[in-house]
């Protein structure tokens, strides 16, 4: 992929950053268009390797949902479910105020199970929408005739369980260090080091694996 000029870099923060334009945090194909009309040697590759350093791009960027899929094979018994949610919300005055019905199905088994629920909402997600760790594919799995699939893992080696498609991977490119700040979650501990004010901190979007100490200096508070 080619290597972005200062000017391309220019025109193109100008274009993505600032409020008062069209395509202001919009995705590739309205950003690669009006680029062209400042600047017609900038290539979709270059628009491509500009928003892959953009965070706004690359952790909120149009999910693609709908797309061919391997064929789901179950090791067992409930091994494998696929759910959905089904609507009832005009009834829900005759159903103590429940709206909907969550229905799970095994895959194996074709067993049902259906629970009532008020809200589609919980409490807790079960899954974060968007997460600011970087992950690394650490193998490819090549099938005749399927869609590759990817193994990840994360900055520490360790691999994330189960297998991803490409439409569920989006690719980042990291700054330099120096340029790159890091949100931190909370501050566990403090402590003196050899003279040195120290914290223990919690990185946000990070694991406790990841949980580390840095020189108090380092911290811009907000």
């Amino acid at each position: 992929m080619e290597k972005l000029s200062i000017k391309q870099i220019s025109i193109l923060d100008r274009l993505y950053k600032d409020i008062n334009s069209s395509t202001c945090f919009t995705s590739l194909e309205p950003l690669l268009r009006e680029a062209k009309r400042v600047d017609k040697s900038i290539t979709r590759d270059a628009v491509k390797k500009y928003l892959s350093t953009q965070n706004t791009y690359t952790l909120h960027r149009r999910a693609v949902r709908k797309y061919k899929r391997m064929r789901t094979l179950a090791a067992g018994l409930h091994t494998e479910w696929q759910a959905d949610l089904s609507i009832f919300d005009r009834l829900s005055s005759q159903n103590k105020g429940f709206k909907y019905l969550l229905v799970c199905i095994d895959t194996l088994s074709r067993m049902i199970f259906v629970e009532p629920v008020k809200s589609k909402h919980s409490e807790k997600g079960y899954l974060p929408n968007f997460t600011d760790e970087i992950f690394v594919i650490k193998q490819v799995r090549l099938v005749p005739h399927q869609r590759p699939t990817y193994r990840l893992s994360d900055k520490k080696g360790e691999l994330i369980r189960g297998w991803f498609y490409a439409n569920d991977l989006c690719l980042v490119r990291e700054r330099k260090k120096e340029d790159v700040l890091y949100d931190i979650e909370k501050v566990l501990k403090k402590r003196n080091f050899d003279g040195e004010n120290q914290y223990f901190v919690k990185w946000k979007g990070y694991g406790t694996r990841f949980n580390s100490w840095i020189p108090a200096s380092s911290v811009n508070w907000r």
